[in-house]
């Protein structure tokens, strides 16, 4: 996931072992938004846009928690539309990210900066 500091992101989805085709999704498909708050919660929800002939194109909606100074953000998906479906289905997932290379903060004077803040030291 590559996060702009100002809300925005994009990620390449790892399809896996794709035999009709490539492996990653197209570069720039996969785009989302998130905002983090002062107690270095956040949420984010990631668009797919994968090319369907109806319904949604995917949408993936998560809570996550930033730790260790910027260096972990764990978070579980909070709600998932699958590409091509109509709406939400259930699903229960969770993700830990450890020695986080990118930046997630929006305006380095908000409050949320102090989740970072050991890591620039």
């Amino acid at each position: 996931m590559v996060f702009d500091g100002n809300g925005h992101f994009t990620r390449r989805d790892y399809v896996g072992d794709n035999l009709a085709g490539p492996d990653f999704a197209p570069p720039g498909q996969e785009k989302g938004t998130y905002t983090v708050d002062p107690d270095c919660t956040g949420s984010a929800t990631l668009n797919l846009n994968a090319p369907v002939p109806m319904g949604s194109t995917g949408v993936i909606s998560v809570k996550f928690v930033i730790s260790d100074g910027g260096r972990h953000v764990h978070q579980v998906v909070s709600e998932y539309t699958p590409p091509g479906s109509n709406g939400p289905v259930p699903i229960q997932t969770s993700v830990d990210v450890r020695s986080w290379s990118g930046t997630m903060v929006q305006n380095p004077s908000r409050p949320s900066a102090r989740c970072y803040a050991e890591k620039a030291r």
